[in-house]
């Protein structure tokens, strides 16, 4: 069986004329702290990949980076007007989004399982139609759950025994204007992990 290489080219293209391919609240990015201050340190260092559609270039992975960008900018960073990006030959938005899920979902930031069954009705399209199982993707399951405060002492009694890779979690969502500030109050216990500073206030 042949493998395919899907790369046409790497170009360097205007960053800020990308297109979203996946809705702005896709994925929780919990993550957008440590990614900008790399950027900030280290620079640019990876390409972001696209799909282009006739005139329209759309961002398959590099939505967190770009969207850091701006933010970089509007603080007075100069950034560079043009970066590299590499194009992959897919034949449609369908595949597009099939290896934005499949291929480029990496598991810093999970997918919120709400907001995909949103994305997807919207494309009309469904897991199925992609060829897609739930188990390949880092989708966060727990957004609904409520846990009763002898389920959080289990669950940290089991978190502190467990190994890494099976250890359970939490996930706490905030909303678009809330999420900056709880960013900002976990820089003032820096000597902490979030973990931590959770796990104080539970035990109060």
């Amino acid at each position: 069986m042949k493998i395919k290489d899907l790369i046409l080219k790497t170009e360097k293209v205007n960053w800020q004329n990308l297109k979203d391919l996946q809705p702005i609240d896709l994925k929780n990015n919990y993550h957008s702290e440590k990614t900008k201050k790399s950027i900030i340190e280290n620079g640019f260092a990876r390409a972001i990949y696209v799909w282009q559609e006739q005139d329209n270039i759309y961002i398959i992975d590099g939505h967190l980076r770009t969207d850091i960008l701006i933010e970089l900018k509007n603080e007075g960073f100069e950034i560079p007007e043009q970066l590299n990006c590499t194009f992959l030959d897919l034949p449609n938005k369908k595949t597009a989004i099939k290896y934005l899920l499949q291929v480029f979902n990496q598991k810093t930031n999970p997918i919120n399982s709400n907001n995909l069954d949103n994305w997807l009705q919207e494309v009309d399209l469904n897991i199925e139609e992609l060829n897609i199982e739930l188990e390949e993707l880092h989708i966060e399951l727990l957004d609904n759950i409520n846990l009763s405060s002898e389920d959080l002492d289990k669950f940290f009694e089991e978190s502190n025994v467990l190994p890494e890779e099976e250890k359970q979690k939490i996930i706490l969502e905030y909303t678009e204007e809330q999420y900056p500030k709880v960013v900002e109050a976990f820089k003032n216990h820096s000597n902490k992990s979030k973990e931590q500073i959770v796990w104080e206030l539970l035990e109060i």
